[in-house]
């Protein structure tokens, strides 16, 4: 077998030959594409001790995927670890120089962010399992309370499905740490199995949100979870894997996809709502009547 030779493409070969590796291989290859900077620039003995597996084990994972050995395969992430590093200014200036608009042509880089998001909502529609989405409203509609996690670049999308459920008289919990991470977890303490947990996080994926979906998994509480890999660690507590792929090639990353995503997820669930007729209101929430007076006296009311 040929060795990739760059990280994107090892990313994807690891994907795609995931299941087919034996038991500590496939904890290395998970390890691989969620912690990536960790493989950059630890050695083989510390990454080994942490995975709780044999170096002989690690140098045998890079071989299977075409490279003598592990430095060799390391040197992919160690390219990618120093690409990751250009600040947001040097990130500005190199998508002026790729698309041509580093003279300050707005409208250039409007069109190129409108093509990638084009280009994101169709590799959408390839990557999201229909099976998947109808379990993940279904799990929604029958949620005694919905609890919503989700942090740094994945809070915009949390934040809209803590929205949207309010508007849809859900009882639900945004989980957004104003209060400190201590009252994150105090709040996810009170789900109980009857509950859900929406929990959204992107690469480098945010170690609370995957620790409380997995607290939340042990509970019994089923998690949705709105995350840009298979092999995302939220994968491993998840009831239902709703995968937004991303361009890792992209200079900057856009949240067009997964809102849509999310958008998708609350119109179903309203729908779902209307048919039955039965909302689940939220202790001392205004009926859906008194609701809609109140917002036409003051805005015209907008829909998830």
């Amino acid at each position: 077998m040929k060795a990739p030779d760059t990280f994107e493409s090892l990313k994807q070969t690891i994907i795609e030959q995931h299941s087919g590796l034996s038991g500590q291989l496939k904890k290395i290859g998970r390890y691989a594409t969620d912690q990536p900077q960790d493989v950059a620039i630890n050695t083989v003995a510390s990454i080994a001790a942490k995975l709780g597996v044999q170096p002989s084990s690690l140098v045998r994972f890079a071989q299977t995927f075409g490279f003598r050995g592990f430095s060799d395969m390391q040197r992919l992430f160690r390219s990618q670890l120093m690409r990751n590093f250009n600040s947001f200014q040097e990130r500005v200036e190199t998508l002026g120089h790729v698309t041509g608009s580093g003279g300050g042509d707005t409208r250039l880089l409007l069109e190129n962010f409108v093509r990638e998001g084009i280009g994101a909502l169709e590799s959408l529609l390839e990557s999201v399992d229909d099976r998947a989405l109808e379990q993940a409203v279904s799990l929604l509609e029958h949620a005694d309370q919905i609890f919503v996690l989700g942090q740094g670049r994945a809070f915009p999308i949390a934040f809209y499905l803590g929205f949207a459920l309010t508007r849809l008289e859900r009882r639900s919990v945004l989980l957004d740490g104003i209060g400190g991470t201590q009252v994150q977890r105090q709040q996810a303490e009170l789900a109980s199995a009857g509950d859900a947990l929406i929990a959204v996080s992107f690469r480098p994926y945010t170690p609370l949100v995957v620790e409380i979906a997995g607290e939340m998994k042990e509970k019994g509480v089923p998690v949705i979870a709105i995350t840009d890999s298979p092999l995302s660690p939220l994968a491993e507590h998840s009831s239902v894997l709703l995968d937004v792929r991303e361009d890792g090639e992209r200079i900057f990353l856009s949240l067009i996809a997964p809102m849509c995503l999310a958008q998708t997820l609350m119109v179903s669930l309203g729908q779902k709502i209307a048919a039955i007729g039965q909302p689940k209101t939220r202790p001392g929430a205004p009926s859906q009547e008194s609701a809609s007076r109140e917002t036409t006296d003051i805005e015209k009311p907008s829909t998830p």
